[in-house]
Order: structure tokens, then sequence, then C-alpha cells
């Protein structure tokens, strides 16, 4: 397992420690029914932020469809496995598009690897619905990054 404390942030441009996120006590004023992340633990536009851009990583590097384990895409995208593991399960979910992530074994091991397979009529990850502070910053956000 990549240990994300290791990580050195100036060799990833995206990594949350570049970032500068939101106040962290800013509660998020997007409306339960159009949050893409639900949960106790995501009350904060930081929060929000963070798996919006931890989502985002992953699918930018799978989109290519190659199988990988969890444990070579923690390696490529510097977020930790068990993150990446919940995101490929968000992506099956409806509110992420409904995206297909089989898995396999990998020939001759006991390792599962995945791969994506977008839904062409699901949603991608990217912007966040119109209305409210935290949409509009996150939208200035994909501006100024190119998303």
């Amino acid at each position: 397992m990549a240990d994300p404390a290791t990580i050195d942030p100036d060799l990833v441009p995206d990594h949350p420690a570049n970032i500068e996120f939101a106040d962290e006590t800013e509660v998020l004023d997007i409306p339960l029914s159009q949050r893409r992340f639900h949960g106790e633990t995501v009350t904060t536009m930081k929060d929000h932020l963070r798996l919006s851009h931890q989502q985002l990583r992953l699918w930018n590097l799978m989109i290519d469809g190659r199988w990988r384990t969890v444990q070579e895409i923690s390696l490529e995208i510097h977020d930790p496995e068990l993150s990446i593991s919940a995101q490929l399960r968000n992506l099956r979910k409806l509110g992420h598009g409904s995206h297909g992530t089989p898995k396999r074994r990998r020939e001759g091991s006991n390792l599962w690897e995945y791969r994506l397979i977008p839904n062409p009529t699901g949603r991608r990850p990217g912007p966040l619905p119109k209305g409210g502070a935290f949409a509009q910053w996150i939208r200035q956000e994909d501006k100024i990054h190119g998303r």
C-alpha cells in the first residue's frame, strides 16, 4: 500500500497539499440532493473538493480502459488504496454516472484488478451543479486548471 505521507506533493500538481481549500469549517451550501458525495464525514467544502479531485484523478487514469490493481492505481495517482476502492464503488452509483468498474483476478495471482467502462450517457467527474458559493468556486478552479 502506498503511504500518502511519503508522497512528494511537488511531483503531483493536483495533490491536496497543493490546492488551496475553502474554509474547513464552512458547511456545504449545495442541497443534499445535488451533492456528489454523502456521509457524516462529508460536511465541509474541503471534504467535497478533496473527494471530487480524487475521483477526477482516478477517472483520468482509468479512462484508458487498462486493467489495474488498487495498489497500481494508488502508486500512479497518489491516493490511499481504501479511498480508491471507495471511488471505484462510487463510479458505479447512479449519481456518479453508473459506470462499469468490473474486476477480475489477475492471472497467476490472488490480486483483483479493475478497469473503467464509461457509461456513454452517465455523469462524468467534473464541475458541480450550478448554484451556491462552493459550486461557483469549483467551476472557477476547473476553468483555471483546464477541466
